[in-house]
């Protein structure tokens, strides 16, 4: 478990791995266009999650000219959470929201947002199921949109395959439709979108 924790630490804070490590992560570099995009020129609330603590820290104090709000393991006080969510929810100059899904993926609304940003996935399924609710609440008249950053041929592409297996034998279990059968059209739009977001070129058809 402890090779497998390092390994996704890798993937996303490697200078928390491998010392000495100096370079910009690719995912933050991701990050950097994505909010530019959503935030800057959409002028779009955003939710970003991320499992570990150092990640957070520095998604938090990269982004402060977003100001952004934080919940994780470090804020224990019931009022303070409740103060936190109230802000992002209702003051128009707070844009990001910085979480933790395993400290605030249940029991939240923040349908402020319609995007929400996966820089790193949790460790359990739950957590992962839990905080993909946190957007689309009552009260949501809006699509939603979940981006997930992943780095190619790493643990993070086995613990998202794994996590899409459960959701659908959950559906198949409950005769749900299944939301991915896409259609050509659909599928090439959103990679329109994804390609715009992280400052690529336009999809070929």
């Amino acid at each position: 478990m402890a090779k497998r924790f390092a390994l996704l630490q890798i993937c996303t804070t490697p200078d928390s791995v491998i010392e000495p490590y100096n370079e910009t992560p690719a995912k933050i570099v991701a990050l950097d266009s994505i909010l530019e995009e959503l935030i800057g020129n959409r002028n779009e609330k955003v939710l970003v999650w991320s499992y570990f603590t150092n990640s957070i820290d520095k998604i938090y104090e990269r982004y402060n000219r977003y100001n952004p709000v934080r919940l994780d393991g470090q804020v224990t006080n019931i009022s303070e959470r409740r103060g936190i969510i109230e802000r992002f929810q209702n003051d128009e100059e707070t844009m990001l929201f910085v979480a933790n899904p395993a400290a605030a993926g249940a029991g939240i609304t923040l349908h402020r947002a319609r995007y929400a940003v996966y820089e790193s996935l949790p460790v359990q399924s739950a957590h992962y199921y839990q905080s993909l609710d946190r957007i689309h609440r009552r009260g949501q008249d809006r699509d939603v949109e979940y981006l997930i950053l992943l780095c190619e041929r790493t643990i993070e592409e086995n613990y998202y395959t794994t996590f899409e297996q459960k959701e659908r034998s959950s559906r198949e279990l409950l005769g749900d439709v299944d939301p991915n059968n896409i259609t050509r059209s659909t599928l090439l739009a959103e990679l329109e979108e994804a390609a715009e977001l992280i400052g690529l070129e336009g999809v070929e058809r």
